[in-house]
Order: C-alpha cells, then structure tokens, then sequence
C-alpha cells in the first residue's frame, strides 16, 4: 500500500479494502486505480486485485465513418420521436375520424414510458453482452413493426387496437433512441468530439417530436 493509498477496514468480513495509485501494482504496464481486497484467515492470507487496463486519457481509434455512424444513429432516433408524437398533434381530427375519446389519446402517448420501463433492463443488456449494433438494428425492427402494424386497417374498433400495439412496440425503441448517446460517443469519437456527438444524437429525438408537432398542425 501506498501512502496516498485510501484503506477501509471491514470488521464483518475481515477484508481490507483500498483505492491504489496508477503506479503501485504492476511495473511496466498501463494500470489504473484498482480495487485490492485482502481477505484474512487463520492460516492464510487471501489477496484479490481488480484493476482497469484502460488508459482514460488515451485516444480513441478514430474512423471516417464515425459521423456516418452519428448520423444514422441519430435519424433513428428522430424517427422513434417522431413516431411516438404521431396522435397528440391530431387529437382533435383523430377522435372525429375514429370516435376515440380524450383518454384514448392519452393512453398512445403513454405507452412511449410504459414501455420504456418494461424494455430498459433488456436493451441495456443488449448493449452491455451484444453491443450497439445489435441494440441499434433490433430498435429499428421495433420501430419499423410498430409503423407497420398501424397500416394494417383504418377501419373502428380495429384500428384502435393496431394503434396501441404500434405505439407499444414504438415504446420498446425508446431505451437505445434515446440512452445510448453517451455509449455510442465514447466507443466511436475521441475525447474531444464526444461532447459534440452526445449533443447531436441525444438532440435529434426532441427534433423527432418537435417535426411530428409541425407535420401534425400543417
């Protein structure tokens, strides 16, 4: 242990616990702060180490096709925004055209959160375990199903029910369309564009919402 080391000691389970400096534990090798967990016995004297080999001011490999990336990325997310906004804009014409009522215009907007809710903990292991492309490609196919399945029919009370499972589906998109910026900077652009291609991509799914506002009122 270091003298800047920081070290808590756990009296239930005997174990020690400290914060090391870049530079204690292995020579020659690109080592940051690691957590040390000394476990103490009778006849023995147990020592875990879990460090990070990742250098968090090392460059990104920087491609050319990171702002094609961005960029398909983000009109995914415009797409599921826009999609999601598709009925409040037209509340009025959509109760007319299909005798639905002011609660029925509430509940398509809501499955947006609903949804949400129900997929988060999936698609963040889609992220975490697959990766971003198959989180990407998989939202789009619900994105896509779920404008799909509103084209079925216009006709009432079916169209009803077409609707609401579209907007379920659109729901599900809504953890990579609108939480994977972060992510998606930090694997594809270099320290310094990742604020930048945060902003882009987190800002194109409000766009999403504010074109539906403008188509829908047009």
């Amino acid at each position: 242990m270091t003298e800047n080391s920081a070290r808590i000691f756990n009296t239930s389970s005997s174990e020690y616990i400290a914060m090391t400096d870049k530079n204690s534990l292995v020579d020659n090798m690109s080592v940051y702060p690691a957590e040390v967990t000394v476990t103490t016995t009778d006849n023995e004297i147990r020592t875990t180490i879990q460090q990070s080999l990742i250098d968090p001011d090392a460059e990104t490999h920087v491609y050319k096709r990171r702002w094609y990336i961005l960029l398909a990325y983000s009109l995914l997310a415009c797409t599921q925004g826009g999609y999601w906004n598709t009925w409040g804009p037209i509340a009025a014409s959509s109760e007319d055209a299909f005798g639905w009522s002011d609660a029925d215009i509430a509940l398509l907007s809501n499955w947006g959160p609903i949804s949400y809710v129900l997929a988060t903990f999936v698609m963040s292991w889609v992220v975490d375990v697959k990766g971003l492309r198959w989180a990407c490609l998989s939202t789009a196919i619900m994105v896509a199903a779920g404008a799909g399945v509103r084209c079925i029919t216009d006709q009432p009370p079916y169209v009803k029910w077409t609707v609401n499972i579209g907007q379920f589906l659109n729901g599900l998109a809504g953890p990579v369309a609108m939480g994977v910026p972060p992510a998606l900077s930090a694997l594809w652009f270099p320290v310094k564009e990742r604020t930048t291609a945060t902003a882009i991509a987190t800002i194109l799914n409000g766009i999403g919402v504010g074109i539906s506002f403008a188509l829908g009122t047009s």
